[in-house]
């Protein structure tokens, strides 16, 4: 589950962390820093701008170093334990056998442009790349520290990593997430569902769950001839991001549904879902 607005201001890693650990949002208390994988998941690389859904997420609008509309970077939890960099645990920033990696950076995702100090987008929109965590982990290394935004993800079978020691998480894991809350968490006056059970044929899907209307698309599907559920389409769909047609042909094809390439890039349309 998802947040749908970002923290609104730009921050550093650390209070990013505590951000995440204070954050109430839609009735929950579990939220988190996603992991590199998992904020890459809603990246969109069909060509769009910005490359995170807009019909299903909040993103603060910025104005970058050139003067152009921008959004943000977000915060991961992934350190980058690659780069090596003082750290003033070392006791002692004038040797060069003195570095200790896994520290002084985290990967983070580019929604807008992915620019440098002179303005130049040197990797363009949904780019993952690495960033300065905070002062104090930088001492003696003479780095400039950066502020980024969050968005926050709560779920999923994680696995904390202290002071970012890569050597504590498991290669071969697989990030599974539970059946239930497939929707974003929105403004937060009532918590989405317990996630339990799926919503009875008839449901009215909640209206702080956030995310694009699907009734249109029931009602396109019924003009030929499939008869379907909001709450049904909704899970066929899935994402974000949106699937290619002939993939939503092979989502329906699971629920012994029958549907044409040129019916599913309509279905796309009406959803505007490009």
């Amino acid at each position: 589950m998802w947040s749908q607005d970002d923290n609104g201001e730009a921050i550093n890693w650390e209070a990013a962390l505590a951000y995440a650990e204070a954050a109430t949002i839609a009735g929950y208390d579990d939220w988190r820093l996603p992991n590199a994988k998992e904020l890459q998941s809603l990246a969109d690389y069909s060509g769009v701008f910005p490359a995170m859904s807009t019909s299903v997420f909040n993103l603060t609008e910025l104005t970058n170093i050139m003067g152009q509309s921008d959004y943000p970077f977000y915060w991961t939890s992934t350190s980058n334990p690659y780069v090596e960099a003082y750290h003033e645990e070392t006791n002692n920033t004038d040797s060069d056998s003195d570095y200790v990696p896994g520290y002084t950076y985290a990967w983070m995702l580019a929604v807008g442009y992915c620019t440098d100090m002179d303005g130049y987008d040197l990797h363009g929109s949904g780019a993952v790349v690495f960033d300065t965590k905070a002062e104090d982990v930088s001492d003696g290394s003479g780095i400039e520290v950066f502020y980024h935004h969050v968005r926050l993800v709560r779920g999923g079978d994680v696995t904390e990593t202290p002071d970012g020691d890569p050597s504590t998480v498991n290669p071969d894991r697989v990030v599974e997430f539970e059946d239930g809350d497939t929707g974003n968490a929105g403004g937060g006056d009532t918590p989405p569902g317990d996630g339990d059970t799926p919503p009875e044929d008839g449901d009215t899907p909640p209206e702080d769950e956030g995310g694009p209307d699907f009734s249109p698309g029931v009602d396109y599907l019924a003009t030929i001839g499939i008869t379907i559920t909001e709450e049904e389409l909704v899970v066929i769909v899935a994402g974000p991001p949106a699937p290619s047609a002939s993939e939503l042909v092979a989502n329906f094809a699971a629920y012994d549904v029958v549907i044409t390439e040129a019916q599913a890039q309509a279905l796309l349309d009406t959803l505007n879902l490009p």
